[in-house]
């Protein structure tokens, strides 16, 4: 099953893995693209479907922008932020909170008119935990005004206007369903 949720000025891709059933046999789904109404499209393929406990999930994406201006993905320095719930592992994006007062370290990175962007995210068993039947799913955000976000704090500036305005400015599309078997 693949879902999409759209936010007018959100993009954000997430991958879940959990027990995936239909009409009583297992959904392997490998490959899901998702695309926005304004030319957005996302895809994300495994590269193996069957894995043994401690081998990596590895799964490629692609953001190619088919619209008439840029868009910036984003994401936060560091690792990636997963989290697991029952048999479904979400790689999310880092969605700014207008309150937080950490850090802001984002990273932007432009996908012009009819351009892609891809890359890959790496899944350990630190991220899975056990064997079964996992459903892999993604978050993927972007901007298209990056104005005044791609800058730095001053000594002793709080982040929580700069985490508003990209909030604000933040679209998402999810893409689930990928389907995983760790034995």
């Amino acid at each position: 099953m693949i879902s999409i949720r759209h936010h007018p000025l959100t993009l954000l891709v997430v991958a879940t893995i959990s027990s995936p059933v239909l009409y009583g046999q297992d959904a392997t789904v490998r490959r899901a693209t998702a695309e926005t109404t304004d030319g957005i499209v996302v895809t994300v393929e495994l590269t193996r479907q069957n894995l043994r406990f401690g081998q990596n999930i590895v799964a490629n994406y692609r953001v190619k922008n088919n619209s008439k201006s840029p868009i910036y993905l984003f994401r936060r320095k560091g690792p990636l932020d997963v989290w697991s719930s029952g048999r479904t592992i979400v790689i999310d994006v880092p969605l700014p909170w207008p309150i937080e007062h950490d850090e802001y370290d984002y990273i932007f990175v432009e996908v012009k008119p009819n351009q892609a962007s891809q890359a890959r995210f790496v899944l350990t068993e630190k991220d899975y935990k056990k064997s079964g039947d996992w459903i892999l799913e993604t978050v993927f955000a972007y901007v298209r005004d990056v104005t005044g976000l791609r800058r730095s704090l001053g000594t002793g500036e709080d982040p929580a206007g700069l985490r508003s305005q990209l909030a604000t400015r933040t679209a998402s599309l999810h893409v689930t369903g990928l389907f995983v078997r760790i034995e």
